[in-house]
């Protein structure tokens, strides 16, 4: 059953005021009343075919059903466009054909759609109903509100008269006055501070963060040379260039400039490898520098150890957590079939064995 507090929000989310509400809700409710229950969002008029919560009839307010259809993006049956632009201004030039009503198959359409339309429809539909008063005949709410539902409001009018009227009125102005007087309702958001998940972050050559990483595993990429502590500078150097000076690499009309730097590959194009032991050997801050040094003293593994290594990293933090333990062969076995199928490889630090540097960010973010 619908109540008066869920009238009042649906008709305010159509953008009706306050003080609209307030008159509009106890009248709806006693058009749309069956047995004395209010709000029957399928109550249908004794004396015209009119249905709803707003009572509109769907011989006379085809606009109104057509605007509510229209934000639904629904077409009634065989609608053509001369009806829909009629429709669309609640009129029609005098030089054209007045298309307006309903056929019978769209009147039947609406009149069984409304045996099912929830309170959002009935509330669009109610909106429409003053929008096409409105275009019709240039009527503001209150000359709307007379203009239709000028029998109720005479009733409420009359308590001599209309006794049960009055008195059901005053039944839902009451609630309608215990919805306004209740404080506001407020939602409290308490700000939690981050939970410290125990992972880190680095980056990559590009900048770029990574996160999520295991504590445990930390050293190994650094040692990698492909991840950092802090984002590296990928800006390129501010030169100075004089007025008959050209900037390195760049060919303009004025031929090549002079190549000054020497390349160490054979081919002009530096290898995986080659820019691996660049990253490598650039300078770096103490604590990188302590990780290198430690993997210097090392003695060579083999990229199996490695992946054992991890393995067990990987494991103790799992053990500490309460999770299951990854079974080490089965890792093994995984990875090392993936790094047989992969061609672009790159050198561990202390270690003589390619290993495919795609396969080693799998298994770290896995």
């Amino acid at each position: 059953m619908v109540t008066t507090q869920e009238v009042i929000e649906a008709l305010k989310q159509e953008g009706f005021v306050d003080d609209e509400i307030k008159v509009l809700v106890p009248i709806l409710a006693y058009e749309s009343r069956e047995n004395g229950v209010p709000y029957v969002l399928t109550a249908l008029d004794t004396e015209s075919p009119s249905y709803g919560l707003g009572q509109a009839n769907v011989d006379t307010m085809e606009a109104a059903y057509w605007m509510a259809f229209n934000e639904y993006n629904i077409d009634l049956p065989g609608q053509t466009q001369q009806q829909a632009d009629q429709w669309r201004r609640a009129g029609y030039d005098e030089s054209e054909e007045d298309v307006r009503d309903f056929t019978p198959e769209q009147r039947q359409f609406v009149i069984d759609y409304m045996q099912t339309a929830d309170l959002e429809f009935h509330a669009k539909l109610i909106k429409h109903m003053f929008h096409q008063k409105e275009l019709e005949s240039d009527m503001n709410f209150e000359q709307a509100l007379q203009d239709l539902y000028k029998f109720t409001i005479a009733k409420f009018n009359q308590p001599d008269k209309h006794p049960e009227s009055v008195a059901f009125k005053s039944t839902i102005d009451a609630e309608v006055e215990n919805y306004y007087s209740m404080p506001p309702t407020t939602t409290t958001t308490t700000t939690l501070p981050p939970e410290d998940d125990n992972t880190a972050t680095l980056y990559d050559r590009n900048g770029k963060p990574v996160t999520g990483i295991d504590p445990d595993i930390v050293e190994d990429m650094l040692l990698s040379g492909l991840f950092f502590e802090t984002p590296p500078n990928t800006t390129p150097p501010t030169v100075d260039v004089g007025m008959n000076e050209r900037s390195p690499g760049i060919t303009n009309q004025f031929g090549t400039p002079p190549q000054n730097e020497t390349s160490t590959n054979t081919g002009g194009r530096k290898s995986v490898a080659d820019k691996f032991n660049e990253n490598f050997n650039r300078d770096v801050g103490p604590i990188t520098q302590k990780f290198r040094d430690r993997a210097a003293a090392k003695e060579d593994k083999s990229i199996m150890q490695i992946i054992e290594m991890l393995t067990a990293s990987v494991n103790k933090k799992r053990s500490e957590q309460g999770m299951e333990e990854l079974d080490r062969k089965t890792v093994l076995n995984n990875r090392f079939n993936k790094l047989e199928e992969e061609e672009t490889k790159i050198q561990f630090p202390g270690s003589g064995v390619p290993l495919d540097i795609e396969d080693v960010l799998d298994f770290l973010t896995t």
